[in-house]
């Protein structure tokens, strides 16, 4: 594994085995564990004695406050980063704008994604002119770069840059990725549009919202329409209305 700078860390885990495994893996990803704690409330007694922190590591289901209700609790947090079994939470995550959603049991390998993840937050809090605590919504890059997705009873999460589009249908919106469709849980464009803050989408049709990076390239069409060429070999008819701004799009980051 790669070495990371020293980051300081604190995590609230209520089940011992968890707790234990995940102080291991960020020990051994270079990290500085400076609290392990079973609830909320002994997190807060000893909040002086470990401050700064560079991140948090907060499980949801906990006993007393949940992950959520200890956030909220919290003036100015460092980067949160969610631990849980229940990938359905995953949303409410990221609506909270947290760093990352790691569901257990949590790798090394995917604990590494995170901790680049707390190092751009890191680097974003303290650019240059922003003061060190000041990290406006408004302004915040996004932190979306996962979607979760319907599997059967169970949860997927399709990584952002592997999304070709998104396709609505009788009040469900389904998210096209490796040349398939998976069902969401949102029901209409907007409500995408408004979850994933900051990514770049163009509504190429009444139904379909593309994310434009996903293009490879296009052809004309009669009536001055277009053909796009996405990853994963997927071909999209741009509307009339739709087409100048996503050339305008595509001719911007040549």
């Amino acid at each position: 594994m790669v070495a990371m700078t020293a980051l300081r860390m604190a995590l609230i885990e209520d089940e011992p085995v968890a707790r234990r495994r995940l102080v291991r893996l960020l020990e051994d990803a270079g990290c500085v564990v400076v609290g392990a704690y079973e609830h909320g409330e002994a997190f807060f007694a000893d909040q002086a004695r470990i401050a700064p922190l560079d991140g948090l590591f907060l499980d949801i289901q906990l006993p007393g406050a949940n992950g959520f209700e200890i956030l909220a609790e919290i003036p100015d947090p460092p980067a949160i980063i969610f631990v849980t079994a229940f990938s359905d939470e995953a949303v409410r995550g990221f609506e909270v704008r947290a760093v990352d959603y790691l569901v257990k049991p949590v790798y090394a390998d995917r604990l590494q994604e995170t901790l680049v993840r707390v190092q751009d937050w890191k680097a974003r809090r303290h650019l240059p002119g922003r003061p060190p605590h000041d990290t406006p919504k408004a302004t915040q890059p996004t932190l979306v770069s996962r979607v979760m997705v319907k599997a059967g009873d169970g949860r997927l999460f399709l990584e952002m840059r592997r999304i070709t589009h998104f396709e609505v249908e009788q009040e469900v919106v389904w998210c096209w990725s490796g040349g398939q469709r998976y069902r969401t849980h949102w029901t209409n464009a907007r409500e995408v549009i408004e979850a994933l803050h900051g990514v770049e989408l163009i509504k190429i049709q009444r139904n379909l919202l593309l994310r434009p990076e996903a293009v490879l390239g296009y052809k004309p069409l009669m009536g001055g329409r277009i053909k796009v060429r996405l990853i994963d070999n997927l071909e999209l008819e741009v509307s009339r209305s739709a087409t100048p701004q996503l050339r305008d799009w595509l001719s911007n980051k040549l």
